[in-house]
């Protein structure tokens, strides 16, 4: 027994030999910032004030105890300015408030945390009501009593307030094309969302109104020579999963916009995706609308076409009058030379409501796809249409049959750059045949393909 006591206790003497000898051998305990340096604090303005998130750090494993201060530390800011030729100014007393400055971190506690909470809105309005402005800061540092701090013991914050707001985010999608007749769907996406992570479900609304999707597209089309029609409603659904909102931890979400293609209008159907409202403190962001075109070109299976003649070379008219129906924008009709009055004529295979004539023109200046020559502009001049319903009307170019012009179009005056364009009759006009009168300034007459609408909305 008299051993075994000995042993114990020469166990017990060894064990806090080395236990004293392993904390003489740790270094100290010291305090920084967990965040130190320069640092963006970036969030919304959602009419609330912010916890920020500073906290003074203690390493080490001895337990040592102490008590941190915070302090303002315009010094360091100043010296930050002159270093990086910034002008940030320290953020005034009533854009925030502190509870507290000193903390005690006792033994093996870790952290203490400086309790300073600001105001976004009061940011903003000092800003000028100017959301992103970088202008200004809260520089701190720490001491503490007890321990001393590592070089990690300053910190300046930068104060970027975002605007509140979801908008679209995508932009200026392709237009989808199709031939009149075919079946299936098409489906799209639009994404919706804002600059930063949703700390809670935000719903929004999409516009229905027909009013008032039929002024988007009307606004669409200004300027442009090839206008768009509203797409049916009933051709397209907008679904968005789990709902239409931003959920809690994210920033974005997506609409679904799937299309009947036999559903679509003749032409370029126009599917305006428009946010019309957020929930608050959300706001409906500056870019709100996502415009979807989809072309659906008109059936031209029955067609035939003649007229005054067409180019010779077949760089210049490799398919002659087929080169403008056959589906294929890089093979142009080019009329005569000497044609200074080139005429077409189209036979539509069957009698139709007349709406519209659409052509595919090149650009002034760019390239022909064939010879590589850079194109002329107003090389038409002007173009006249009529439409008929007698044969008479196919067999001749001048018969009496075709009647009137019921569209006279200046093409020099009105599309100088000799853009792609649709020419819209004053009403429909039933009949089989079209004639196309045009007079010209140039050789490079070229067109690259034609379509005949119905009734245009």
């Amino acid at each position: 027994m008299k051993n075994i006591l000995i042993l114990s206790l020469t166990a017990a003497a060894l064990c806090t030999s080395c236990e004293d000898n392993r904390k003489q051998s740790l270094t100290p305990d010291m305090v920084y910032l967990v965040k130190n340096g320069f640092n963006v604090e970036e969030t919304p303005d959602l009419g609330q004030p912010v916890q920020m998130q500073l906290w003074a750090n203690k390493s080490g494993l001895n337990g040592s105890s102490c008590r941190v201060t915070f302090a303002l530390d315009p010094d360091g800011l100043a010296v930050y300015n002159d270093g990086h030729g910034t002008a940030y100014e320290m953020l005034p007393e009533d854009c925030y408030s502190v509870s507290g400055w000193s903390f005690a971190i006792s033994g093996h506690e870790q952290y203490a945390k400086l309790p300073l909470v600001y105001y976004p809105e009061r940011i903003v309005a000092l800003c000028g009501d100017v959301y992103g402005t970088e202008k200004y800061a809260i520089a701190l540092k720490i001491t503490a009593e007890g321990l001393e701090t590592t070089e990690n013991d300053r910190a300046i914050f930068l104060f970027r307030i975002k605007k509140p707001d979801m908008k679209i985010l995508t932009v200026d999608p392709a237009q989808e094309s199709f031939y009149e007749g075919e079946q299936g769907m098409i489906v799209k996406s639009v994404e919706v969302g804002t600059d930063f992570v949703c700390s809670e479900d935000y719903a929004f609304t999409v516009e229905e109104g027909t009013t008032a999707l039929q002024a988007i597209v009307e606004s669409y089309n200004t300027g442009r020579f090839i206008p768009a029609c509203l797409a049916p409603a009933d051709a397209y659904t907008l679904t968005s999963a789990p709902g239409f909102k931003v959920v809690a931890g994210k920033s974005k979400t997506t609409i679904t916009v799937t299309v009947d293609k036999s559903k679509l209008l003749q032409g370029i159907n126009l599917i305006p995706v428009k946010l019309s409202g957020v929930q608050g403190p959300l706001i409906v962001g500056d870019v709100d609308l996502c415009c979807i075109p989809i072309m659906c070109y008109p059936d031209r299976t029955d067609w035939a076409m003649t007229g005054s003649g067409h180019h010779a070379d077949v760089r210049y008219a490799p398919k002659g009058y087929l080169g403008m129906y056959d589906r294929d924008f890089l093979t142009p009709w080019r009329a005569l030379p000497a044609d200074q009055n080139p005429t077409l004529v189209i036979d539509l295979g069957k009698e139709m409501q007349v709406g519209a004539v659409e052509f595919w023109t090149r650009v002034a200046g760019s390239q022909h796809p064939i010879s590589g020559e850079n194109n002329i502009p107003r090389a038409i001049k002007t173009v006249d249409i009529f439409v008929g319903t007698s044969a008479d009307c196919w067999s001749g170019i001048g018969s009496s049959e075709w009647g009137s012009s019921l569209l006279s179009y200046n093409w020099q005056t009105d599309n100088p750059q000799n853009n792609p364009i649709m020419l819209k009759l004053a009403a429909p006009v039933a009949g089989r045949y079209v004639k196309i009168a045009m007079t010209k300034t140039s050789n490079q007459t070229d067109i690259y393909e034609l379509f005949v609408y119905g009734p245009r909305p």
